[in-house]
């Protein structure tokens, strides 16, 4: 009888102490990551088709090897653009705004000027020079907003040539 240990009830709540603590230390790591993501979603969240593509300024110039879009932006704020084009040969890819490009302009522009995005409910025309490519096939494009990359917000598969378009 003078021997000492812990009771069943002691013993219990210690466990359910350490599970409880396990729990916490767990979820303080979980949490930051859920956060991240959340973060993520929200900054693309409501901006689907915020950033299209206007077919009827859309053509390729067999004859210079140069492809002409437009990019409308609707009622957000984009960071950047990503912008997708393939063909039969490859796939190039630019980013809108950019310092010099020899292989993108604005439509006015230059090839090595500085490119720049849409303003708010507004759209551009820009050139590029896609020789590599050869005729494209499809286009995409996806919003860089908050530093974070969405979703492709429009494609267009159906390019026009522009002599066709000019006639």
């Amino acid at each position: 009888m003078l021997k000492k240990g812990l009771s069943g009830v002691v013993a219990t709540i210690i466990l359910v102490l350490l599970v409880l603590v396990a729990v916490g230390i767990v979820w303080g790591a979980i949490r930051g990551i859920i956060n991240e993501k959340i973060d993520i979603v929200n900054s693309c969240f409501g901006n689907f088709e915020k950033a299209t593509i206007n077919s009827q300024y859309t053509c390729y110039n067999s004859s210079s090897n140069e492809f002409r879009f437009s990019i409308d932006i609707k009622d957000t704020e984009i960071d950047k653009l990503l912008i997708s084009i393939s063909g039969r040969n490859e796939t190039k890819s630019f980013e809108i705004p950019q310092l010099g490009s020899s292989l993108i302009r604005n439509y006015n522009g230059n090839y090595n000027e500085d490119i720049k995005l849409p303003g708010k409910n507004a759209g551009l025309t820009y050139v590029a020079n896609i020789s590599k490519v050869g005729k494209p096939s499809l286009i995409k494009i996806a919003p860089i907003i908050g530093g974070n990359q969405c979703e492709i917000s429009d494609s267009l598969s159906e390019i026009d040539d522009c002599i066709l378009l000019i006639q």
